[in-house]
């Protein structure tokens, strides 16, 4: 009963959490983008969902346009990848505060599902400006969805298990601190 409990109130909590964070996350895009970030970009950032990773990408002109719009789209893509980096860091801490999980062994997870999604192709992102040049800088924006990201942690932390050989029985799941560490990124927004 007492484990029922408080898992309705920690369910309580997290979308009281949530609700609070929404308003911020609204006004960062209004806010915190510097004026030197073109009209296009700009608008760019204000179409995507309110709850979704911002990767902006950028780069001069190198070579072929073709090789300077990849370029740009993987600096967008990288950028994605660092925030659900930050992300799994916050998770990891979250779930090895409240279980039995040893320091050492939550470290090592950890590093395998960095190493997961970098290697990761960020499944369902979304091209939200296809590269355009600016003023001789290529500018690319991509996002990736609440439900995209969580989906790829989940794939990165189950190639971590694997990769650790980890029992059946001791089945970590990180995810459980999926919406804060997510709310949490989506405040942050993207680097320019």
């Amino acid at each position: 009963m007492f484990m029922k409990t408080r898992k309705i109130t920690l369910m309580f909590l997290m979308v009281f959490g949530a609700a609070l964070l929404m308003p911020a996350c609204s006004s960062f895009l209004k806010t915190s983008i510097p004026k030197n970030v073109p009209k296009e970009v700009k608008k760019a950032i204000k179409s995507a969902p309110k709850s979704a990773l911002i990767g902006i990408g950028k780069t001069t002109a190198t070579g072929t346009s073709t090789l300077t719009e990849a370029t740009a789209l993987t600096r967008a893509r990288t950028e994605i990848s660092r925030q659900l980096n930050t992300m799994v860091r916050d998770m990891v801490t979250m779930y090895e505060a409240g279980s039995a999980l040893d320091a050492n062994a939550a470290l090592s997870f950890q590093e395998n599902i960095t190493v997961a999604l970098s290697a990761s192709t960020l499944v369902g992102s979304t091209v939200l400006l296809h590269p355009i040049d600016v003023n001789g800088i290529y500018w690319a924006v991509i996002g990736l969805t609440r439900k995209e990201a969580n989906n790829e942690i989940k794939r990165a932390q189950e190639l971590a298990m694997r990769r650790m050989n980890m029992p059946q029985g001791n089945k970590v799941d990180i995810t459980v601190n999926f919406d804060k560490a997510f709310d949490k990124a989506v405040e942050a927004g993207p680097q320019f």
